[in-house]
């Protein structure tokens, strides 16, 4: 009989080799196996013992078909029956589910299979001290004599092999759909819109949130991360801006970890992901406005009005206009606005209330091509006196009152 070796190296691509040698650790050839596994920074040793927990269980239990999902999602069980993980498949057609179904519709949001896979253990990897409760999650290769599609292997008869997400399966008591928002917990809806901001979430509703019950009240689990840090800002939606914890000011915990994010660190760590600059340049944009907005004492609500769409999903957010118009502006001015200012400055001017019951942030200044640059330069010294660019001469004599974070 042929027997095939499982590697578990984490950095480097494994591969699955017929060996020979009796020092090796034999599995036979039809048996269920994780091919390899890539766990991210300091999870790596807890996502090895959960992918091990898997594959004891595929030599038991066949995966089960999930039907809440649109991609292809399975669930798998522990060698003694319980749940214990959540597989989403990275392939090009992973809107079939494993069963044989149809195939369902995809989401709007231009992202392959393989980048949703990314992006949830993205989102795992940026909650390192677990305060966002985002479950464990790492990207593996599974190969599986009971799959229905995938990489067919010839050599060894009915296996095929799938790559994709492998995430902790979490025990609840239902999801935010089944009971009204206003009886969470204000701290819980605060670390959940902290997530979402950051990664500029595009699919937040109430059916990804799950709840555990308990005699301390609600505990909120954030799940079905695929559809974040998307490559254009017109993708954002918070199911929480609807809840009145979100109009209530950040406790003492969040700001303490607003102010510790470290944008630079996470551009790192997500840059090895084969994310892309345009997608972390969103990122960072998103995560200086939720700086710089709590800093000033905004509300989650605030911050995600800016983000998102609120007045139609065919109008513009009050980002999106702005990086509009500043970009028209350093054009024309022939200066290099930087993003830090210009979120610096959009905050001062909201919470200083600033033109506060005007349709649009900011003023047209190009509604016509052909007017003087200088005109325009004297209108946003006129109406935005704070700014560095209008008005140096007076920054050059006095502190910059702007707070830098």
């Amino acid at each position: 009989m042929d027997y095939y070796l499982r590697s578990t190296c984490i950095d480097t691509p494994t591969t699955i080799e017929q060996m020979n040698t009796p020092q090796a650790k034999y599995i036979p050839k039809r048996s269920p196996i994780i091919a390899s596994v890539r766990p991210l920074d300091t999870k790596s040793s807890s996502f090895l013992s959960l992918s091990s927990s898997v594959e004891k269980g595929l030599y038991v239990y066949s995966p089960i078909p999930s039907d809440d999902g649109i991609n292809d999602t399975q669930l798998f069980r522990s060698e003694e029956g319980q749940l214990i993980a959540v597989f989403k498949s990275a392939e090009a057609h992973s809107n079939l589910h494993d069963n044989g179904d149809a195939p369902l519709p995809a989401l709007n949001h231009c992202l392959t299979p393989e980048e949703q896979n990314i992006r949830e253990v993205a989102a795992c990897a940026l909650d390192r001290s677990g305060f966002f409760s985002v479950p464990l999650t790492g990207l593996v290769d599974i190969t599986y004599s009971g799959f229905h599609s995938g990489e067919v292997l010839p050599d060894r008869l009915n296996a095929r092999r799938k790559k994709g997400s492998l995430q902790q399966y979490i025990h609840n008591d239902g999801s935010a759909e089944d009971m009204s928002g206003s009886r969470f917990p204000t701290a819980g809806v605060h670390r959940l819109a902290i997530l979402d901001i950051m990664l500029m979430n595009g699919d937040r509703h109430e059916g990804n949130i799950l709840v555990q019950r308990s005699p301390r009240g609600c505990h909120l689990i954030p799940i079905d991360h695929g559809y974040c840090l998307p490559r254009t800002l017109d993708k954002c939606w918070f199911c929480w801006l609807t809840w009145p914890q979100a109009k209530v000011p950040f406790g003492g915990e969040e700001l303490e970890y607003i102010t510790s994010i470290d944008i630079e660190k996470d551009i790192k760590m997500l840059r090895r992901m084969d994310i892309t600059e345009d997608v972390l340049e969103n990122y960072r944009i998103a995560c200086l406005l939720l700086k710089h907005g709590a800093s000033r004492g905004m509300t989650a609500y605030d911050i995600g009005a800016i983000l998102c769409r609120v007045k139609g999903i065919d109008k513009e957010s009050e980002l999106e206009k702005m990086l509009v118009h500043y970009k028209i502006l350093s054009t024309k001015m022939g200066t290099d606005l930087k993003v830090k200012d210009m979120i610096s400055h959009m905050v001062l001017s909201r919470c200083m209330n600033v033109e506060r019951n005007k349709k649009k942030l900011l003023p047209h200044f190009t509604k016509s091509i052909l007017r003087d640059p200088e005109e325009d330069q004297q209108i946003a010294m006129s109406q935005y006196p704070l700014h560095p660019v209008f008005n140096h001469r007076r920054i050059q004599s006095s502190p910059l009152i702007m707070r830098r974070i």
